[in-house]
């Protein structure tokens, strides 16, 4: 069968909405155009050849042409980052094709893109536009604002330039509940699909049985503010202080803030491929993951994978990575966003450690029904 020609917009980073977007192309049957925006230049990106453009070829009509010149299936907005809002609507309105848009972040309610503020904050998702004025006129909500509304950009006027891309698309897909609940917080006037990313089962190796009583937790994916690294570093030294047995095992890059961190506790095994998760997390006898972001997320692949391979898993009571822990019945969510919650909950199983044996079990014999 022939494969699908499908324009994606996206941004230039990685991670989950990359992730995504290779999945989708093979579910798909889909060869990608990938147009993103680099340092205010447009990049073109098909097959093993990348092209750069202005900004200002969103308003050609030759661009469009020369996009088109093999007939388009399909448009798809996977992020709209660096993309001039008002420039981007028209460039869409040229196309043949309607465009979906996959919800992978809020961007489109909160130009500092995770809730959090400038000083590293969850912020609750906000909606007091006085407060959301405010906040998105530093750090990276104000530089977003100026490259995609204009510098003299408010919080409305960002909102109303998001809603009108909304509002055009043929669909609006979000990954999970949580998601789709966010976002009619915000756009209420919309109608959303929920649409599950795929997350693929990989058993845990049989290891040999754990003969410490030290718990064991597992940390996976990059670190950086979103993604709890301050929480982190708090718990690191609450473990230190008061000499707990256990150890944390990070599986991914560190952020500046634990990057040089020299603890006991805390163990960093670097980068590693998604595919290896589950043999890193036998190989060093993990008993829980902890996603400890302190945003919403909208889907979570790392929350998805643990419990997937049987890891129960530790996170705060927001988003999709808690809507994945209670769906599955699979661990525990605590609130308040802060270390010492976290601290308390590990104290607690590690007290009581059939009530992580038990999580496993019940994420074990839920897999194995299937």
């Amino acid at each position: 069968m022939k494969a699908k020609r499908v324009l994606v917009l996206t941004h230039h980073g990685g991670g989950g909405v990359r992730l995504f977007r290779q999945q989708w192309a093979v579910e798909h049957n889909a060869e990608l155009l990938i147009l993103f925006v680099r340092e205010q230049r447009l990049i073109l990106c098909e097959a093993e050849t990348e092209s750069e453009w202005p900004l200002t070829a969103l308003d050609s009509p030759a661009f469009v042409q020369q996009l088109t010149s093999t007939p388009l299936d399909a448009v798809m907005i996977d992020h709209v980052w660096g993309f001039p809002l008002e420039r981007l609507l028209s460039f869409l309105e040229l196309f043949p094709v309607p465009y979906d848009i996959h919800i992978h972040d809020y961007l489109a309610a909160c130009p500092q893109l995770f809730f959090i503020t400038p000083k590293g904050h969850y912020c609750g998702q906000e909606k007091e536009v006085r407060i959301c004025r405010h906040c998105s006129r530093t750090g990276i909500g104000r530089r977003l604002m100026e490259e995609m509304v204009g510098r003299a950009g408010s919080i409305e006027e960002w909102r109303r330039w998001q809603l009108e891309l909304l509002q055009k698309a043929r669909r609006i897909i979000v990954p999970s509940q949580s998601a789709k609940q966010v976002m009619q917080g915000y756009f209420p006037e919309l109608d959303y699909v929920v649409q599950p990313h795929p997350v693929y089962r990989q058993p845990p190796p049989n290891g040999e049985s754990k003969r410490s009583r030290e718990l064991r937790i597992g940390i996976a994916g990059h670190m950086a503010v979103h993604k709890g690294s301050k929480q982190v570093l708090e718990l690191i030294g609450k473990l230190d202080r008061r000499k707990l047995p256990v150890k944390l095992f990070l599986y991914g890059n560190a952020d500046h803030l634990l990057a040089k961190k020299a603890s006991p506790v805390f163990i960093q095994r670097g980068e590693f491929q998604r595919d290896q998760l589950p043999v890193l997390l036998a190989a060093d006898q993990i008993d829980l993951v902890l996603i400890p972001s302190i945003c919403p997320e909208t889907f979570s692949y790392t929350t998805r994978e643990a419990l997937n391979s049987g890891y129960p898993v530790l996170c705060f009571e927001l988003g999709a990575q808690a809507e994945a822990v209670q769906e599955t019945d699979g661990g525990w969510t605590v609130a308040p966003f802060h270390a010492e919650a976290l601290y308390q909950k590990i104290a607690e199983l590690l007290s009581q450690p059939d009530e992580v044996r038990l999580a496993a079990r019940r994420l074990q014999k839920k897999w194995s029904a299937r």
